[in-house]
């Protein structure tokens, strides 16, 4: 059983039994007043049991987050913290996120492909991306096109945190329920992969963020340096990652090391971890 369902399953339980605990408090021959006056306690204690189980868990979130900064997971920390939380208004028939390392730099590309689901019309589609070095958005050469016509889009950075971004895309003309879209997004995030960090991580969070679904997600990582020690994990929301049951396929092309995998349907949040090997040793 999935720690999600085991939380739902106790939730559920703890209900079912405050409820009868009510109920049976209610069903006794004590006087109104008496009853009055515990059910009253009841309820109190309950919504304090409430909160507190309420604080537990935003405790949680925090410590997962502080451990991610502590771990040197910039990235990871603010993507899963920071605003939109999650892509109500599409469904991808398919994402490819690429990250193209190349010293400390990286360049990331996006191919999102779907069509909209929400019944108004929509104007710009809207994706988050984070790195582990502050950038600011003008050095970040964000460029969009539409697939279908080849003709450039419109990108805007809605929030520019240093290590965090909002993006808007603007499509060329409005899109109804149903009508599809096929773009690219490229840009270029400076010192996000540094050399001097041997060990290093890469995730993707397309699984969790887009709640309307996904057909296929592709995730491709290629890097000037050779990666060893290369395992993938997962996690559903804000679970404790464990390995996948599936690890990604590692190659080399032209002295460059290549790491992909894919999934069908994903709901989960995906890290790779992975060792940085110079070519000297």
């Amino acid at each position: 059983m999935s720690p999600e369902l085991k939380r739902t399953s106790a939730l559920m339980a703890s209900l079912i039994g405050y409820t009868g605990f009510v109920v049976g408090i209610w069903a006794t021959p004590w006087s109104l007043s008496t009853r009055i006056v515990l059910l009253v306690v009841v309820i109190l204690i309950g919504v304090a049991a409430w909160a507190y189980f309420r604080g537990e868990q935003a405790r949680r979130e925090l410590r997962a987050r502080a451990a991610d900064l502590e771990g040197g997971m910039v990235a990871l920390a603010f993507m899963r913290g920071e605003e939109p939380i999650a892509d109500l208004q599409n469904h991808y028939s398919e994402v490819v996120e690429s990250y193209r390392i190349d010293g400390d730099d990286a360049t990331y590309k996006y191919t999102l492909r779907g069509q909209r689901v929400a019944e108004e019309t929509g104007e710009f589609l809207v994706f988050k991306v984070s790195g582990d070095s502050a950038v600011d958005a003008s050095n970040m050469l964000a460029e969009a096109v539409d697939l279908t016509t080849n003709t450039p889009l419109s990108v805007n950075f809605i929030r520019d945190e240093s290590y965090f971004k909002v993006i808007q895309i603007i499509f060329k003309s409005p899109i109804a329920q149903g009508e599809t879209f096929d773009i690219e997004v490229t840009l270029r995030w400076a010192g996000t992969f540094p050399r001097a960090r041997r060990h290093d991580y890469f995730f993707s969070s397309w699984g969790l963020y887009a709640r309307c679904g996904i057909d296929r997600l592709v995730c491709k990582l290629s890097s000037d340096l050779e990666f060893r020690n290369v395992i993938l994990e997962e996690s559903r929301g804000g679970g404790h990652p464990v390995r996948s049951p599936f690890q990604p396929k590692i190659d080399s092309v032209n002295k460059r090391c290549e790491v992909t995998w894919s999934s069908t349907n994903p709901g989960v949040l995906y890290i790779l971890h992975f060792e940085k090997v110079s070519h000297s040793e």
